[in-house]
């Protein structure tokens, strides 16, 4: 099944990426490229790791969420098949729209996109070999690696904003979760130096981050930010600061804490880990 066409420039950073489970896209240019045989001499395809940041609001005034490349971009390494591209988990399939004195002429390509069970979202950047031409652009979810810890209620953005909005949190047990919801030691109890981190959200998505090192001798610090909370009790944020990760998926939210899943916090000490379970206390504001 084709995904959408896109015409004269190709791409969108504001785009819906395409689900984990793959499918297949057709990208259309707006006028016809004449490539020689070998259409992999005229491209250059590449990848790499993306994630969500803040909502935006767009000149007709809706609200989208913007995505953050996680550079450096990775070129693919492919193989060819006549005019077909393949590369580990994709395959471009040109489309051509005429053939003049050997020349093969095109004005869009197929990609085919396989199930992404990484664990990480994925980009695939195109670059066709001309200064006219827009690169093409595909954001791919990831299969979501979830251990045996539910999900006790989601939110929609008002509800979850009357409670975390209305507190400030404070890092208090950071757990590294296998498959089946086995939990490590708190993580804060048994690594030096992590000091205290407290989140201070305020109005219009914006919060701040307060950390203050273990050494008494040292001042606090403080990072402003922005956040995002969307469907499946995702919660974003565009920066952040140690131990908090910067995508978090809010297990519950209540009037005592918040517990949410984020990345694995220590690998070597947890390698059958496949996240991390991030605790806050909350505390009402003064």
């Amino acid at each position: 099944m084709d995904g959408e066409e896109w015409n004269n420039i190709v791409y969108s950073t504001y785009r819906n990426p395409l689900k984990s489970d793959g499918d297949t896209i057709k990208i259309v240019w707006a006028k016809d490229v004449a490539y020689e045989y070998n259409i992999n001499s005229r491209f250059n395809i590449y990848s790499c790791e993306w994630v969500y940041q803040r909502s935006i609001t767009s000149l007709v005034g809706t609200t989208v969420i913007a995505r953050q490349e996680i550079y450096p971009e990775e070129k693919e390494e492919v193989t060819m098949s006549g005019d077909t591209i393949m590369g580990e988990w994709f395959t471009v399939f040109p489309i051509v729209s005429a053939v003049y004195q050997g020349t093969k002429f095109y004005n869009g390509v197929k990609v085919a996109i396989s199930p992404n069970n990484t664990g990480k979202r994925r980009m695939l950047e195109i670059h066709p070999d001309s200064p006219h031409i827009s690169n093409a652009i595909i954001f791919q979810e990831a299969e979501e690696q979830t251990p045996k810890l539910p999900v006790f209620k989601y939110f929609d953005g008002a509800e979850f904003d009357s409670l975390f909005v209305s507190s400030t949190w404070t890092v208090n047990g950071i757990y590294d979760v296998d498959k089946n919801g086995n939990l490590s030691k708190n993580i804060l109890t048994t690594i030096y130096g992590l000091g205290i981190l407290t989140i201070d959200p305020a109005e219009n998505g914006a919060v701040r981050f307060r950390h203050q090192p273990t050494d008494p001798n040292q001042t606090e610090t403080v990072t402003d930010a922005a956040y995002t909370f969307q469907t499946a009790n995702w919660l974003t944020f565009d920066k952040t600061v140690a131990p908090c990760p910067q995508t978090l998926k809010v297990l519950e939210i209540t009037d005592k804490q918040m517990r949410c899943l984020g990345e694995v916090y220590d690998k070597a000490q947890s390698p059958n880990a496949i996240k991390g379970l991030y605790v806050f206390k909350r505390q009402l504001k003064e």
